[in-house]
């Protein structure tokens, strides 16, 4: 299986979409052109965890940044997913569970063209890795809807904001997954985040040496240096971007370093992968990791994932109306999340009604009670609401 991947690393993050490893699916995707932005950046993002120097003090290797894929892991949640259209050859990106029934990462994972839309539709495997290598996995049976934000516009276009996704399951995660909430504070400047991903590793001396996984994900921190506006003009950051500081702290907005073996940046595959906080001993999502960027020092460049480079994201607390209008509960028997039960449910269910689950016409969003059969539980639960709006009966 051929993957493309977005590059991770414990120091990098980048917007990229990659091809997956060798062993595993595989996916490549190009760096998105340089376009003319409505949000004035003072860099050029390029879609997308990394080490520090092998020889600094004290020494650090994408090795020491593994997460050891164990349950009581803080990162035992985070997964990897493959985007595909034909299961065989597609992109690896990174993605973290908000509830047991929605998994949020980026948008640009699914646009395969660069202009905003989803381009794989649900075609999407998520591999958790809680408990060992791929401990569960969900597969595209599973996925309800793939939400791409609707004013994501993609990289060929003039604003590289809204870039999330949320991803919808049929049936809910196992009760041993760690879920994630979303951070619902203001504010988010100058805060410390802690980053996860999947994507392309190495350290900042030496750029990329380790490829994309779907089966080691590695943690690093940065600080939010700065936040860009809602292009819509929302009250609220949407885009926030870190310097990479070497051991020295010798990024272009200052500060000192966080430490050689903690601060980071990303890589290809690190995309759609968390930036989290601590709020109050639990780990909130403040932030979807999303891009890497040079920096330009008086026509000297500076390459991610180099240090002297930066990476950044989107606010999740800047979306919170578009995250509850999907990560909310749905009236019984709106089997197709319109907001009543009516005939087109009614119809949905009885065109699979008593198929086995191997079945190719089975329709388990018609499973109401989530027992893995569709049955006269099922047609009992729907008719009792029949003809019920959320307004009537949520």
């Amino acid at each position: 299986m051929t993957v493309r991947h977005l590059m991770a690393s414990s120091l990098v993050l980048a917007f990229v979409c990659q091809v997956a490893p060798a062993d595993s699916p595989t996916v490549t995707k190009p760096t998105p052109a340089r376009v003319q932005r409505v949000i004035d950046l003072p860099f050029e993002p390029v879609p997308l965890m990394f080490a520090g120097d092998p020889n600094g003090n004290p020494p650090d290797s994408p090795e020491n940044r593994e997460d050891p894929n164990v349950p009581d892991s803080e990162w035992a949640g985070v997964a990897s997913i493959f985007i595909s259209h034909d299961g065989n050859s597609g992109y690896i990106c990174t993605a973290t569970p908000i509830s047991p029934y929605h998994v949020m990462t980026a948008g640009h994972c699914f646009d395969e063209n660069d202009n905003g839309h989803n381009d794989f539709g649900t075609n999407v495997w998520i591999i958790f890795n809680g408990d060992g290598y791929n401990s569960h996995m969900v597969r595209p049976s599973n996925v309800l809807a793939v939400h791409v934000h609707p004013d994501f516009t993609g990289f060929n276009n003039p604003n590289i904001n809204d870039d999330l996704t949320i991803i919808e399951l049929i049936y809910p995660l196992p009760d041993d997954i760690p879920i994630y909430p979303v951070y619902r504070g203001l504010d988010g400047g100058d805060m410390e985040i802690q980053s996860v991903g999947y994507g392309w590793s190495g350290d900042g001396i030496n750029g990329y040496t380790h490829s994309p996984s779907f089966e080691v994900k590695r943690w690093g921190m940065n600080t939010i240096d700065a936040l860009w506006e809602d292009d819509e003009g929302g009250p609220y950051g949407e885009i926030y971007a870190f310097d990479f500081d070497g051991p020295m702290g010798n990024g272009f907005w200052g500060g000192p370093t966080l430490g050689n073996d903690i601060e980071t940046t990303f890589g290809g595959g690190d995309s759609g992968g968390p930036s989290f906080i601590d709020v109050d001993g639990e780990w909130n999502l403040i932030a979807v990791n999303t891009f890497s960027f040079a920096w330009d020092y008086g026509g000297y460049l500076i390459w991610y994932p180099y240090f002297g480079s930066g990476g950044g994201g989107i606010m999740v607390n800047a979306y919170l109306d578009w995250v509850d209008s999907i990560v909310r509960e749905w009236l019984e028997g709106d089997i197709d999340h319109d907001d009543d039960v009516d005939q087109s449910d009614l119809g949905i269910l009885l065109a699979t009604y008593e198929l086995d689950p191997d079945d190719p016409y089975f329709d388990a969003r018609a499973d109401i009670n989530k027992d893995g059969v569709i049955d006269q539980s099922d047609l009992g639960i729907l008719l009792a609401n029949y003809e019920m709006t959320w307004g009537d009966g949520g």
